[in-house]
């Protein structure tokens, strides 16, 4: 199977909604007290697109014309502190794969392209944002060599 990856276009946009629609369904599904129910086209148009929180990119996996996967990754810089050196690294925020293409190397390629970019931008290190429940998530970027780096714990104080 020859997958594509390449960058995000705007006409990839409906496609890509839907598969952000799947995936925030499984998230609502696995958390309803945390995660929202999927937003329309345009508010996922405005998020990935316009928000200016940190200057996201986006890779599509493509096969045969059709988008089968999504990545959104960005640079961020840590500033040195009292803790921490300075450090430049790139955080991979979203990731989805059509259902019918997963576990089918889409991921992974797309993971792939993402390692290549900080090499060529001199990242000293990539961060996966992953939920602790997304067994499968976490088993696909160990197999790609990350390692857990830091745990965050929650303690629920809702009724």
């Amino acid at each position: 199977m020859l997958v594509k990856i390449r960058p995000f276009r705007n006409t990839d946009l409906s496609q890509v909604h839907q598969l952000y629609t799947y995936t925030q369904k499984l998230h609502v599904n696995a958390n309803p007290d945390l995660f929202i129910q999927p937003v329309s086209e345009n508010q996922f148009k405005k998020y990935l697109l316009e928000s200016d929180r940190n200057q996201k990119e986006v890779l599509v996996a493509e096969y045969e014309s059709s988008v089968v996967g999504y990545l959104v990754w960005f640079e961020h810089v840590l500033q040195e502190n009292v803790y921490l050196q300075e450090s430049a690294f790139l955080i991979i925020d979203q990731i989805a794969v059509d259902p019918q293409f997963q576990r089918r190397g889409v991921a992974a390629n797309m993971i792939d392209e993402v390692i290549d970019k900080a090499r060529s931008a001199k990242a000293s290190r990539i961060l996966a944002d992953v939920w602790s429940w997304n067994e499968s998530s976490r088993d696909l970027f160990a197999s790609k060599g990350f390692s857990q780096f830091q745990a965050i714990y929650m303690y629920d104080l809702s009724p």
